[in-house]
């Protein structure tokens, strides 16, 4: 199994239904988001 981490801006994507947001929901199960992209998603 590969595992994806995924950056805010693929998130924020996923979360205002941006292209690429298909992808992303895709890519969900198994998906790992960094401690440090995690708090720009609080932020916007």
């Amino acid at each position: 199994m590969n595992r994806v981490v995924l950056d805010a801006s693929a998130v924020l994507a996923l979360l205002n239904d941006e292209v690429g947001a298909k992808k992303v929901l895709e890519s969900l199960p198994g998906a790992v988001i960094s401690a440090v992209n995690f708090p720009r998603l609080l932020r916007d």
